[in-house]
């Protein structure tokens, strides 16, 4: 009675006090997400990380959209401030914008904590802003399509009805990207090993609300896209390849997937992983370095590549990189004499390249061939 006395007092109903109060808690809330967002230390540390294509202010402003937009993703910022922070950290980690116009990354809401979560096509941009991939395509292949998979240099060749109704059943998906020096690499995922990594997701398992759930296709995307990143050639723009190893480590750690084989932490490295790349470096071991360039997190050899001391530095990244330039024409040399002597059926030549190679490069080469 006393309640609704005082809503009759105000001249408003019931809901209407509701309303208002549960308004006044919203304003509330975004006022103190702001005070977050213009934390001093956050403002002058993004501005000493991110790549000059982002700027704190308009960062800011779409985070405000961001939660603006989403009263879930408000009260978790309220609850939670430091996952906003680490968040807008990472934007600026990865240099991908929140801008909702271009999809390149969002904030999204992951167990009671606010994340940064890069997109399928922010990925695309890290990579290809990198230089090594000219362009990147992953779409997905239903029962009554025709895919022929072309093999190691080749592009694939996808014949589809993109208006059809009837496509048949998801069978799988693919990922193709162009390189620099015009090879298409190419990577496929049937429609069992995308779900096996889907039901790894802890949000999956529990049963609870999933972006797998919701948005399965554009995850399955994300998924063989992130599968063929680890075949790409790397750059020499260690910058780059720092910012898309960190974005796909961020989206694995926000899809909470039990991964069969854990990493050591971003760019962390023993010491006697450092006295194995000095010693490549001494060898002038092209198809060495190049291999362990491939096998490894970007981030730890990207750490590698800054560890020379100082007056140094110039000098043997150069090396590095022509290491580098000089294991890959090697590697592609290799694949196609390998790939040639497995349809030929001889299994000297197999032998002698197995046994001129690292174990480590000739499962790579098997990688890149398909076999």
């Amino acid at each position: 009675m006393h309640g609704t006395g005082g809503a009759a007092a105000s001249g408003l109903s019931l809901c209407q006090v509701v309303d208002k109060r549960g308004n006044e808690r919203g304003i509330e809330e975004m006022k103190n997400a702001i005070a977050v967002l213009k934390n001093d230390v956050l403002v002058e540390r993004f501005s000493k990380v991110a790549p000059k294509s982002i700027n704190y202010e308009s960062e800011y402003a779409f985070a405000v959209q961001h939660l603006k937009a989403n009263d879930y993703l408000l009260k978790i910022a309220e609850a939670s401030p430091d996952s906003l922070l680490s968040a807008m950290s990472n934007v600026a980690a990865v240099g991908l914008s929140l801008n909702p116009a271009a999809k390149e990354a969002y904030l999204v809401p992951r167990k009671g904590k606010i994340c940064f979560d890069p997109s399928y096509m922010g990925l695309i941009k890290l990579a290809t802003d990198s230089g090594s991939i000219l362009w990147v395509q992953a779409d997905i292949v239903y029962a009554n399509d025709s895919f022929i998979d072309n093999g190691i240099g080749e592009k694939p060749i996808h014949q589809k009805d993109p208006f059809s109704k009837d496509r048949g059943e998801f069978v799988g998906c693919y990922c193709t990207a162009k390189t620099k020096d015009g090879d298409y690499l190419t990577t496929t995922m049937s429609a069992d090993e995308v779900r096996d990594i889907m039901n790894r997701s802890e949000s999956v398992k529990k049963g609870s609300f999933s972006p797998w759930n919701s948005d399965f296709f554009e995850m399955a995307k994300k998924t063989v896209l992130k599968r063929a990143w680890k075949l790409w050639p790397r750059s020499n723009h260690h910058e780059h390849e720092y910012r898309l190893a960190t974005a796909i480590d961020i989206s694995h750690q926000n899809e909470d997937i039990e991964f069969k084989k854990t990493s050591p932490d971003l760019g962390q490295y023993s010491d006697e992983t450092k006295a194995y790349f000095d010693d490549l470096l001494v060898k002038s071991d092209a198809i060495g370095m190049y291999t362990l360039q491939r096998t490894m997190e970007a981030a730890m050899f990207t750490s590698l590549y800054h560890s020379f001391g100082k007056g140094e530095k110039g000098k043997y990244q150069r090396i590095v990189d022509d290491l580098l330039e000089q294991g890959f024409n090697m590697f592609k040399d290799y694949c196609l004499m390998y790939s040639e002597s497995v349809e030929s059926g001889d299994d000297l030549q197999i032998k002698q390249i197995e046994d001129e190679l690292p174990a480590e490069t000739v499962e790579l080469i098997k990688q890149e061939i398909g076999i």
